[in-house]
């Protein structure tokens, strides 16, 4: 029996601090000078920026008992604030449940790295036997965020992780050039980190380079500023330069013979 079935998966809640029941038995002492100072910045940052993890409790009778995050619980006491994230056990977990619990809890912190989430991600499936789909289901997110960020983990050359873990290459684009063979990967992760390069040109190149050396059809470049659309074709840098210089020196003439904007056409034909 795996430790799904024997703990229903925690529900994410919002609870306030007051109906949070302080942790059984805990062995911190925060009346330590470093614990107290702890709890002092801990408590700045969440008066500013709320709760970042979700506390871990279980339902005892009216209010939740935690088991994971007393500190959090302490900070948002003392923050005044008005709600807390809480996965919330409907009975008290056992370790392997409350494992999971920490990880799912981990799985939704704002500040987790893509590296790291795959991490989270990758422990919470072999764990509960998980397809990525019910991880999907879980955790809350799509089922698609979780293939890209297990393909930025599993698909990708190391080298090329330690630039996403850099920030120096974005997830998007880590995984658009993780579906590369790993010989390509590296030399167009690097040259996307170092122009830097923008995610839909890295997007573009590889499916390019998926298509074997076959030409891709350029898509037509749709721009629209103020009211004004233009569409593009065959786009070129060139021919979008030389259409620039034509359409300018088509204005210049409008507003010297002070004719109006439907005469634009003729005047870039020549007319």
């Amino acid at each position: 029996m795996d430790p799904a079935s024997r703990n229903p998966q925690p529900v994410l809640e919002h609870a306030h601090p007051t109906l949070l029941l302080p942790v059984l038995h805990d062995i911190r002492d925060r009346s330590s000078p470093e614990n107290r100072d702890f709890l002092d910045r801990l408590t700045a940052d969440v008066r500013e920026r709320g709760i970042q993890v979700p506390l871990i409790a279980y339902r005892e009778g009216a209010k939740l008992r935690v088991i994971d995050g007393e500190t959090r619980r302490l900070a948002a006491l003392l923050a005044l604030l008005e709600s807390v994230p809480v996965l919330a056990y409907e009975e008290k977990p056992d370790e392997a449940s409350l494992k999971l619990g920490q990880l799912l809890a981990n799985s939704m912190r704002r500040e987790n790295t893509p590296l790291e989430l795959a991490a989270i991600y990758s422990d919470l499936m072999w764990l509960n036997g998980w397809t990525q789909a019910d991880l999907a289901r879980a955790v809350r997110v799509s089922p698609a965020h979780v293939a890209k960020v297990l393909a930025i983990s599993g698909k990708l050359l190391p080298e090329v992780q330690e630039l996403v873990a850099a920030g120096k290459l974005p997830p998007r684009a880590a995984y658009a050039i993780s579906r590369l063979p790993m010989p390509q990967q590296a030399e167009l992760a690097n040259k996307a980190a170092s122009l830097p390069m923008a995610v839909e040109t890295v997007e573009a190149k590889v499916a390019a380079l998926l298509g074997n050396g076959r030409k891709v059809k350029p898509k037509p470049l749709k721009l629209k500023l103020d009211g004004v659309q233009f569409i593009v074709n065959t786009p070129t840098l060139d021919g979008l330069q030389a259409f620039a210089e034509r359409l300018l020196a088509a204005i210049k003439r409008l507003a010297k013979d002070g004719d109006g904007i439907e005469y634009l056409p003729a005047r870039l034909k020549g007319v």
